[in-house]
């Protein structure tokens, strides 16, 4: 018997893919993306994978609130942004259903973070897109 296979049930979750960032496995083939908006250019961004669960989480978060800052500033990124980031709805499913990344890569897994919502980059602009309305109403009354 292997030393992996003695030390607990790691063998029954191994699925021969590893991650290419940590070497760990189990792992996902996934790509997540993001997107850059300026206001006469843009700029589409790929990490391909595989990954295992705790770095393509962190991989996931981190371009989800890059995007969200500054995904938005031309003219075609404020249809382009939002589409990019449904996008990598079923990357991220497919990514938190993996078990925790078994130990002996060559590096260790990424930190994943805080979750989405409790990040303020991810929150301010959230609470722009829904007061933003109210504020230009308000604006507009004043003339």
């Amino acid at each position: 018997m292997s030393a992996l296979q003695s030390s607990g049930n790691f063998a029954s979750t191994a699925n021969g893919v590893y991650c290419a960032y940590c070497g760990s496995t189990p792992a996902a083939s996934v790509d997540i993306r993001g997107h850059r908006g300026f206001i006469f250019f843009m700029q589409f961004l790929k990490s391909p994978g595989p990954f295992c669960r705790d770095c393509g989480l962190a991989t996931y978060r981190r371009m989800t609130v890059e995007s969200m800052w500054i995904g938005w500033w031309g003219f075609l990124s404020a249809v382009i942004n939002p589409v990019t980031m449904l996008i990598n709805i079923p990357a991220r499913s497919r990514i938190t259903e993996l078990p925790p990344p078994i130990p002996g890569g060559p590096r260790i897994p990424m930190e994943p973070g805080k979750p989405l919502y409790e990040r303020i980059e991810f929150l301010l602009p959230i609470a722009l897109i829904i007061v933003g309305p109210f504020i230009l109403v308000a604006l507009a009354s004043l003339n």
